[in-house]
Protein backbone atom coordinates (compact mmCIF):
# COMPACT_ATOMS: atom_id res chain seq x y z
CA UNK A 1 0.00 0.00 0.00
CA UNK A 2 1.49 3.32 -1.09
CA UNK A 3 2.73 5.54 1.71
CA UNK A 4 1.87 2.95 4.33
CA UNK A 5 4.22 1.21 6.73
CA UNK A 6 2.62 -1.69 8.55
CA UNK A 7 4.22 -4.47 10.49
CA UNK A 8 3.02 -7.41 12.52
CA UNK A 9 5.32 -8.50 15.29
CA UNK A 10 4.15 -11.59 17.11
CA UNK A 11 6.66 -12.68 19.71
CA UNK A 12 5.44 -16.15 20.58
CA UNK A 13 7.08 -19.41 21.36
CA UNK A 14 5.45 -22.37 19.61
CA UNK A 15 6.15 -25.76 21.10
CA UNK A 16 6.97 -28.74 18.96
CA UNK A 17 3.88 -30.48 20.19
CA UNK A 18 1.71 -27.74 18.73
CA UNK A 19 3.17 -28.44 15.31
CA UNK A 20 2.34 -32.15 15.29
CA UNK A 21 -0.86 -33.88 14.31
CA UNK A 22 -2.03 -36.41 16.81
CA UNK A 23 -5.00 -38.59 17.45
CA UNK A 24 -6.31 -36.18 20.06
CA UNK A 25 -5.85 -32.89 18.23
CA UNK A 26 -5.51 -30.95 15.00
CA UNK A 27 -3.35 -28.02 13.96
CA UNK A 28 -3.90 -25.51 11.18
CA UNK A 29 -1.85 -22.63 9.78
CA UNK A 30 -3.20 -19.57 8.00
CA UNK A 31 -1.84 -16.34 6.60
CA UNK A 32 -3.48 -12.98 7.20
CA UNK A 33 -3.74 -10.12 4.71
CA UNK A 34 -0.30 -8.80 5.67
CA UNK A 35 1.43 -12.06 4.85
CA UNK A 36 1.95 -12.76 8.54
CA UNK A 37 1.54 -16.35 9.57
CA UNK A 38 -0.48 -17.34 12.59
CA UNK A 39 -1.01 -20.78 14.03
CA UNK A 40 -3.97 -22.21 15.87
CA UNK A 41 -4.08 -25.49 17.73
CA UNK A 42 -7.17 -27.36 18.88
CA UNK A 43 -7.51 -30.53 20.89
CA UNK A 44 -10.58 -32.65 21.41
CA UNK A 45 -11.59 -34.88 24.25
CA UNK A 46 -10.04 -38.33 23.96
CA UNK A 47 -11.74 -41.59 24.71
CA UNK A 48 -10.55 -41.46 28.32
CA UNK A 49 -12.30 -38.09 28.86
CA UNK A 50 -9.24 -35.78 28.63
CA UNK A 51 -10.32 -32.11 28.74
CA UNK A 52 -9.82 -29.74 25.81
CA UNK A 53 -6.99 -27.19 25.73
CA UNK A 54 -7.94 -23.71 26.95
CA UNK A 55 -7.34 -21.02 24.33
CA UNK A 56 -5.13 -18.11 25.33
CA UNK A 57 -6.51 -14.59 24.97
CA UNK A 58 -5.85 -12.75 21.73
CA UNK A 59 -4.28 -9.33 22.37
CA UNK A 60 -3.64 -6.91 19.50
CA UNK A 61 -2.22 -3.40 19.88
CA UNK A 62 -1.90 -0.91 17.02
CA UNK A 63 0.82 1.75 17.12
CA UNK A 64 0.19 4.90 15.05
CA UNK A 65 3.09 7.35 15.12
CA UNK A 66 4.68 9.90 12.76
CA UNK A 67 7.64 7.86 11.53
CA UNK A 68 8.07 10.16 8.54
CA UNK A 69 7.23 13.81 7.92
CA UNK A 70 7.56 16.95 10.02
CA UNK A 71 6.96 15.26 13.39
CA UNK A 72 9.12 12.20 12.78
CA UNK A 73 12.18 13.25 14.83
CA UNK A 74 10.38 13.00 18.16
CA UNK A 75 7.55 10.75 16.96
CA UNK A 76 10.05 8.01 16.14
CA UNK A 77 11.74 8.15 19.53
CA UNK A 78 8.33 7.99 21.22
CA UNK A 79 7.47 4.94 19.11
CA UNK A 80 10.75 3.31 20.10
CA UNK A 81 9.85 3.72 23.77
CA UNK A 82 6.40 2.14 23.35
CA UNK A 83 7.73 -0.73 21.28
CA UNK A 84 10.53 -1.46 23.75
CA UNK A 85 8.15 -1.66 26.70
CA UNK A 86 5.66 -3.96 24.96
CA UNK A 87 8.39 -6.25 23.64
CA UNK A 88 9.79 -6.53 27.15
CA UNK A 89 6.37 -7.66 28.36
CA UNK A 90 6.36 -10.36 25.69
CA UNK A 91 9.91 -11.43 26.53
CA UNK A 92 8.85 -11.85 30.15
CA UNK A 93 6.01 -14.21 29.33
CA UNK A 94 3.40 -11.91 27.88
CA UNK A 95 -0.03 -11.39 29.41
CA UNK A 96 -1.51 -14.47 31.06
CA UNK A 97 0.73 -16.52 28.80
CA UNK A 98 -0.38 -14.73 25.64
CA UNK A 99 1.94 -12.67 23.47
CA UNK A 100 0.90 -9.12 22.57
CA UNK A 101 0.66 -8.75 18.80
CA UNK A 102 1.97 -5.38 17.62
CA UNK A 103 0.81 -3.66 14.43
CA UNK A 104 2.59 -0.48 13.34
CA UNK A 105 1.34 2.28 11.04
CA UNK A 106 3.03 5.51 9.93
CA UNK A 107 0.80 8.58 10.24
CA UNK A 108 3.28 10.51 8.05
CA UNK A 109 2.72 13.52 10.38
CA UNK A 110 -0.62 14.03 8.63
CA UNK A 111 -3.89 14.05 10.64
CA UNK A 112 -5.96 12.57 7.81
CA UNK A 113 -3.45 9.82 7.14
CA UNK A 114 -3.42 9.10 10.87
CA UNK A 115 -7.20 8.64 10.84
CA UNK A 116 -7.06 6.39 7.79
CA UNK A 117 -4.33 4.23 9.29
CA UNK A 118 -6.19 3.91 12.57
CA UNK A 119 -9.32 2.73 10.78
CA UNK A 120 -7.32 0.14 8.82
CA UNK A 121 -5.76 -1.19 12.00
CA UNK A 122 -9.22 -1.63 13.47
CA UNK A 123 -11.00 -2.97 10.37
CA UNK A 124 -8.25 -5.14 8.89
CA UNK A 125 -6.07 -6.14 11.82
CA UNK A 126 -8.77 -6.05 14.51
CA UNK A 127 -6.61 -4.30 17.07
CA UNK A 128 -8.20 -3.83 20.50
CA UNK A 129 -6.06 -0.87 21.58
CA UNK A 130 -4.51 1.96 19.56
CA UNK A 131 -1.48 3.77 20.94
CA UNK A 132 -0.10 7.04 19.60
CA UNK A 133 0.43 9.66 18.54
CA UNK A 134 2.92 12.37 19.61
CA UNK A 135 1.07 15.43 18.25
CA UNK A 136 -2.28 16.87 19.34
CA UNK A 137 -3.43 17.33 15.74
CA UNK A 138 -2.83 13.63 15.07
CA UNK A 139 -4.41 12.53 18.33
CA UNK A 140 -7.58 14.44 17.52
CA UNK A 141 -8.32 12.51 14.33
CA UNK A 142 -7.20 9.13 15.67
CA UNK A 143 -9.35 9.51 18.78
CA UNK A 144 -12.43 10.21 16.64
CA UNK A 145 -11.90 6.97 14.74
CA UNK A 146 -11.24 4.98 17.91
CA UNK A 147 -14.33 6.37 19.63
CA UNK A 148 -16.55 5.56 16.66
CA UNK A 149 -15.33 1.96 16.77
CA UNK A 150 -15.38 1.63 20.58
CA UNK A 151 -11.65 0.93 20.67
CA UNK A 152 -9.46 2.32 23.46
CA UNK A 153 -7.13 5.06 22.26
CA UNK A 154 -4.14 5.35 24.61
CA UNK A 155 -2.32 8.64 24.02
CA UNK A 156 1.28 8.87 25.24
CA UNK A 157 2.33 12.34 24.09
CA UNK A 158 -0.33 14.82 22.92
CA UNK A 159 -1.24 17.40 25.59
CA UNK A 160 -3.76 19.90 24.17
CA UNK A 161 -6.56 20.38 26.68
CA UNK A 162 -9.34 20.04 24.11
CA UNK A 163 -8.45 16.41 23.42
CA UNK A 164 -10.35 15.35 26.53
CA UNK A 165 -13.22 17.79 26.06
CA UNK A 166 -15.04 15.84 23.35
CA UNK A 167 -17.06 13.63 25.68
CA UNK A 168 -15.25 10.53 24.44
CA UNK A 169 -15.39 7.37 26.57
CA UNK A 170 -12.52 5.43 24.97
CA UNK A 171 -9.79 8.09 25.10
CA UNK A 172 -7.09 7.90 27.79
CA UNK A 173 -3.72 9.64 27.95
CA UNK A 174 -0.83 8.82 30.24
CA UNK A 175 0.69 12.30 30.08
CA UNK A 176 -0.21 15.60 31.69
CA UNK A 177 -2.21 18.12 29.67
CA UNK A 178 -1.29 21.64 28.61
CA UNK A 179 -2.32 22.98 31.99
CA UNK A 180 0.39 20.87 33.63
CA UNK A 181 2.99 22.67 31.47
CA UNK A 182 1.63 26.05 32.53
CA UNK A 183 1.48 25.09 36.21
CA UNK A 184 5.12 24.00 36.15
CA UNK A 185 6.14 27.19 34.31
CA UNK A 186 4.46 29.53 36.77
CA UNK A 187 5.48 27.63 39.90
CA UNK A 188 9.09 27.57 38.70
CA UNK A 189 8.87 31.28 37.93
CA UNK A 190 7.63 32.06 41.44
CA UNK A 191 9.84 29.67 43.40
CA UNK A 192 13.08 29.92 41.46
CA UNK A 193 13.36 32.52 38.71
CA UNK A 194 11.95 35.61 40.42
CA UNK A 195 14.19 35.17 43.51
CA UNK A 196 17.30 34.27 41.50
CA UNK A 197 16.82 37.20 39.13
CA UNK A 198 16.26 39.52 42.11
CA UNK A 199 12.87 40.57 40.82
CA UNK A 200 9.34 40.77 42.21
CA UNK A 201 6.02 39.88 40.64
CA UNK A 202 5.58 43.56 39.90
CA UNK A 203 8.97 44.09 38.25
CA UNK A 204 9.51 40.78 36.38
CA UNK A 205 9.08 41.10 32.61
CA UNK A 206 7.60 38.04 30.86
CA UNK A 207 7.28 37.37 27.13
CA UNK A 208 5.43 34.47 25.50
CA UNK A 209 5.84 33.00 22.03
CA UNK A 210 4.23 29.91 20.50
CA UNK A 211 3.37 28.02 17.35
CA UNK A 212 -0.31 28.68 16.71
CA UNK A 213 -1.47 25.10 16.19
CA UNK A 214 -3.31 23.16 18.93
CA UNK A 215 -0.25 22.33 21.05
CA UNK A 216 1.39 25.74 21.17
CA UNK A 217 -1.86 27.64 21.53
CA UNK A 218 -3.14 25.44 24.33
CA UNK A 219 0.03 25.74 26.42
CA UNK A 220 0.49 29.48 25.78
CA UNK A 221 -3.13 30.27 26.62
CA UNK A 222 -2.81 28.46 29.93
CA UNK A 223 0.49 30.16 30.78
CA UNK A 224 -0.99 33.61 30.14
CA UNK A 225 -4.12 32.76 32.12
CA UNK A 226 -2.13 31.52 35.14
CA UNK A 227 0.25 34.46 35.08
CA UNK A 228 -2.69 36.81 35.37
CA UNK A 229 -4.75 34.83 37.89
CA UNK A 230 -1.91 33.68 40.15
CA UNK A 231 0.58 36.54 39.94
CA UNK A 232 -1.26 39.49 38.44
CA UNK A 233 1.32 39.53 35.64
CA UNK A 234 0.52 40.67 32.10
CA UNK A 235 3.18 39.62 29.57
CA UNK A 236 5.11 42.44 27.93
CA UNK A 237 4.88 40.59 24.60
CA UNK A 238 2.83 37.71 23.19
CA UNK A 239 3.82 36.47 19.73
CA UNK A 240 2.22 33.57 17.89
CA UNK A 241 3.36 32.31 14.49
CA UNK A 242 2.53 29.52 12.00
CA UNK A 243 4.36 26.27 12.69
CA UNK A 244 5.30 26.24 9.00
CA UNK A 245 6.96 29.67 9.17
CA UNK A 246 10.22 29.92 7.22
CA UNK A 247 11.32 33.13 8.91
CA UNK A 248 10.83 34.33 12.48
CA UNK A 249 12.79 37.56 12.13
CA UNK A 250 9.85 39.82 12.93
CA UNK A 251 8.76 37.67 15.87
CA UNK A 252 12.20 37.67 17.44
CA UNK A 253 12.61 41.40 16.83
CA UNK A 254 9.39 42.16 18.74
CA UNK A 255 10.39 39.84 21.55
CA UNK A 256 13.82 41.41 21.79
CA UNK A 257 12.38 44.91 21.86
CA UNK A 258 10.13 43.96 24.79
CA UNK A 259 13.28 43.28 26.90
CA UNK A 260 11.94 40.30 28.85
CA UNK A 261 13.60 38.73 31.89
CA UNK A 262 11.91 35.42 31.07
CA UNK A 263 10.78 34.04 27.72
CA UNK A 264 8.24 31.20 27.66
CA UNK A 265 8.28 29.48 24.26
CA UNK A 266 6.03 26.66 23.03
CA UNK A 267 7.32 25.50 19.64
CA UNK A 268 7.45 22.14 17.92
CA UNK A 269 10.76 20.91 16.52
CA UNK A 270 11.58 22.63 13.21
CA UNK A 271 10.10 25.98 14.20
CA UNK A 272 11.76 25.76 17.62
CA UNK A 273 15.17 25.30 16.02
CA UNK A 274 14.45 28.25 13.73
CA UNK A 275 13.37 30.40 16.69
CA UNK A 276 16.55 29.70 18.63
CA UNK A 277 18.75 30.17 15.56
CA UNK A 278 17.15 33.56 14.94
CA UNK A 279 17.70 34.54 18.58
CA UNK A 280 21.36 33.62 18.13
CA UNK A 281 21.66 35.56 14.88
CA UNK A 282 20.08 38.66 16.44
CA UNK A 283 22.04 38.36 19.69
CA UNK A 284 18.76 38.27 21.61
CA UNK A 285 19.87 37.62 25.19
CA UNK A 286 17.34 36.73 27.85
CA UNK A 287 18.22 35.75 31.45
CA UNK A 288 15.84 32.76 31.41
CA UNK A 289 14.49 30.91 28.38
CA UNK A 290 11.97 28.07 28.91
CA UNK A 291 11.02 26.12 25.80
CA UNK A 292 9.57 22.73 24.92
CA UNK A 293 9.61 20.04 22.19
CA UNK A 294 12.53 21.33 20.09
CA UNK A 295 14.48 22.18 23.24
CA UNK A 296 14.27 18.57 24.42
CA UNK A 297 15.04 16.96 21.07
CA UNK A 298 18.40 15.42 20.13
CA UNK A 299 18.36 17.79 17.14
CA UNK A 300 18.70 20.78 19.49
CA UNK A 301 22.11 19.86 20.90
CA UNK A 302 23.22 18.44 17.55
CA UNK A 303 22.56 21.77 15.86
CA UNK A 304 23.85 24.20 18.51
CA UNK A 305 26.32 22.12 20.51
CA UNK A 306 26.70 21.79 24.27
CA UNK A 307 27.86 25.40 24.70
CA UNK A 308 25.13 26.73 22.45
CA UNK A 309 22.30 25.17 24.50
CA UNK A 310 23.88 25.70 27.93
CA UNK A 311 21.34 27.07 30.41
CA UNK A 312 18.23 26.60 28.27
CA UNK A 313 15.24 25.36 30.27
CA UNK A 314 12.62 22.94 29.01
CA UNK A 315 9.15 22.30 30.47
CA UNK A 316 7.69 18.87 29.78
CA UNK A 317 7.26 15.54 31.50
CA UNK A 318 10.70 14.54 32.79
CA UNK A 319 13.56 13.21 30.72
CA UNK A 320 14.19 9.60 31.75
CA UNK A 321 17.95 10.02 31.48
CA UNK A 322 17.88 13.25 33.50
CA UNK A 323 15.66 12.09 36.36
CA UNK A 324 16.98 11.38 39.86
CA UNK A 325 15.88 7.80 40.72
CA UNK A 326 16.34 8.47 44.44
CA UNK A 327 12.89 10.05 44.51
CA UNK A 328 11.24 6.82 43.33
CA UNK A 329 10.27 3.57 45.04
CA UNK A 330 12.45 0.47 44.52
CA UNK A 331 10.08 -0.60 41.72
CA UNK A 332 10.23 2.82 40.07
CA UNK A 333 14.02 2.94 40.39
CA UNK A 334 14.40 -0.49 38.78
CA UNK A 335 12.08 0.38 35.90
CA UNK A 336 13.85 3.68 35.24
CA UNK A 337 17.38 2.30 35.50
CA UNK A 338 16.69 -0.70 33.28
CA UNK A 339 14.92 1.41 30.66
CA UNK A 340 17.75 3.94 30.44
CA UNK A 341 20.34 1.17 30.13
CA UNK A 342 18.35 -0.82 27.56
CA UNK A 343 17.53 2.22 25.44
CA UNK A 344 21.11 3.51 25.40
CA UNK A 345 22.38 0.04 24.49
CA UNK A 346 19.95 -0.30 21.57
CA UNK A 347 19.92 3.23 20.16
CA UNK A 348 23.31 4.56 21.28
CA UNK A 349 21.71 7.69 22.73
CA UNK A 350 20.08 8.60 26.03
CA UNK A 351 16.27 8.38 26.25
CA UNK A 352 15.08 11.94 26.48
CA UNK A 353 11.51 13.05 27.15
CA UNK A 354 9.57 11.52 24.29
CA UNK A 355 11.21 8.09 24.46
CA UNK A 356 10.37 8.01 28.15
CA UNK A 357 6.75 8.98 27.56
CA UNK A 358 6.45 6.17 25.05
CA UNK A 359 8.00 3.70 27.45
CA UNK A 360 5.70 4.71 30.31
CA UNK A 361 2.64 4.25 28.12
CA UNK A 362 3.80 0.92 26.72
CA UNK A 363 4.68 -0.35 30.19
CA UNK A 364 1.26 0.66 31.54
CA UNK A 365 -0.63 -0.94 28.66
CA UNK A 366 1.39 -4.15 28.82
CA UNK A 367 1.56 -4.61 32.58
CA UNK A 368 -1.59 -2.86 33.82
CA UNK A 369 -4.26 -2.40 31.16
CA UNK A 370 -4.17 -5.71 29.30
CA UNK A 371 -3.70 -7.96 32.38
CA UNK A 372 -6.64 -6.24 34.08
CA UNK A 373 -8.79 -6.61 30.95
CA UNK A 374 -7.96 -10.33 30.64
CA UNK A 375 -8.85 -10.76 34.31
CA UNK A 376 -12.23 -9.13 33.70
CA UNK A 377 -12.70 -11.58 30.80
CA UNK A 378 -11.84 -14.52 33.10
CA UNK A 379 -8.77 -15.41 31.04
CA UNK A 380 -10.46 -15.10 27.66
CA UNK A 381 -10.03 -12.46 24.97
CA UNK A 382 -11.40 -9.23 26.47
CA UNK A 383 -14.12 -7.18 24.83
CA UNK A 384 -13.76 -3.50 23.97
CA UNK A 385 -15.89 -2.64 26.97
CA UNK A 386 -13.75 -4.75 29.31
CA UNK A 387 -10.58 -3.05 28.05
CA UNK A 388 -12.16 0.34 28.65
CA UNK A 389 -13.28 -0.70 32.13
CA UNK A 390 -9.75 -1.89 32.90
CA UNK A 391 -8.39 1.54 31.92
CA UNK A 392 -10.71 3.30 34.35
CA UNK A 393 -9.36 1.13 37.18
CA UNK A 394 -5.64 1.85 36.65
CA UNK A 395 -3.94 3.49 39.62
CA UNK A 396 -0.14 3.75 39.47
CA UNK A 397 1.52 5.86 42.15
CA UNK A 398 4.08 8.48 41.17
CA UNK A 399 6.82 6.70 43.11
CA UNK A 400 6.19 3.38 41.33
CA UNK A 401 6.30 4.93 37.86
CA UNK A 402 9.50 4.98 35.79
CA UNK A 403 9.00 8.71 35.12
CA UNK A 404 8.16 9.96 38.61
CA UNK A 405 4.51 10.73 37.96
CA UNK A 406 1.60 8.33 38.28
CA UNK A 407 -1.33 7.23 36.13
CA UNK A 408 -4.94 7.58 37.22
CA UNK A 409 -7.64 8.67 34.84
CA UNK A 410 -10.43 11.17 35.35
CA UNK A 411 -13.87 10.59 33.85
CA UNK A 412 -12.70 12.44 30.72
CA UNK A 413 -9.52 10.36 30.28
CA UNK A 414 -7.03 12.87 31.68
CA UNK A 415 -4.18 11.55 33.79
CA UNK A 416 -4.87 13.37 37.06
CA UNK A 417 -1.38 12.45 38.29
CA UNK A 418 0.33 13.61 35.09
CA UNK A 419 2.86 16.33 35.78
CA UNK A 420 5.49 18.39 34.03
CA UNK A 421 8.96 19.16 35.34
CA UNK A 422 11.55 21.79 34.53
CA UNK A 423 14.75 20.56 32.92
CA UNK A 424 17.89 22.43 31.90
CA UNK A 425 20.75 21.80 29.52
CA UNK A 426 23.89 21.62 31.65
CA UNK A 427 27.23 20.50 30.23
CA UNK A 428 25.64 18.75 27.27
CA UNK A 429 22.96 16.90 29.27
CA UNK A 430 19.27 17.62 29.78
CA UNK A 431 18.69 17.18 33.52
CA UNK A 432 15.69 17.72 35.79
CA UNK A 433 16.23 20.76 38.02
CA UNK A 434 12.73 21.14 39.47
CA UNK A 435 10.92 19.90 41.52
CA UNK A 436 13.69 19.12 43.97
CA UNK A 437 12.55 15.59 44.91
CA UNK A 438 13.40 14.25 41.44
CA UNK A 439 16.00 16.87 40.43
CA UNK A 440 19.41 15.70 39.30
CA UNK A 441 20.95 19.19 39.50
CA UNK A 442 20.22 22.71 40.72
CA UNK A 443 18.93 25.34 38.27
CA UNK A 444 21.54 27.76 36.93
CA UNK A 445 20.32 31.35 36.44
CA UNK A 446 20.89 33.52 34.47
CA UNK A 447 21.76 31.68 31.29
CA UNK A 448 24.97 32.71 29.48
CA UNK A 449 24.77 35.50 26.92
CA UNK A 450 25.58 34.67 23.31
CA UNK A 451 28.99 36.32 23.64
CA UNK A 452 29.76 33.97 26.54
CA UNK A 453 29.03 30.81 24.58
Amino acid sequence: MAGRTRMLNVMGVVSAAALMLSACGTSSTSTNGNGATTQSTASSASGNGASSQVAKPVLKVGLVFPLTGAFSALGTTMYHGVEMALKQVNANGGVDGAQIQLFTADSQSNPQVAATEAQKLISQDHVQVIMGSYASSLSQTISTVAERNHVVMWEVGAVANNLTQNGYKYYFRSVGNATSYAVADVQFLNNVLIPKLHKTKKTIRIAVTYENDSFGTSVADNVIKLLKSEDGITPVAVEGYPVTATSLDSVVLKLKQSQPDVLFATPLVSDGLLLYQTMQHDSFNVPAFIGSAAMSSPAFIQKFGAKGVQGVFDVEPPSASGLNPAGLSPQGQKLLTNFVQDYEAKYNSPPLIHAGLGYLGGWAVGTKLLPAAVKLAHGSTPTEQQIREAATQIDVSSADSPLGYGIKFSSTGNDVLGASDIMQWQNGKLVVVWPSNVALAKPEVPMPTWSQR
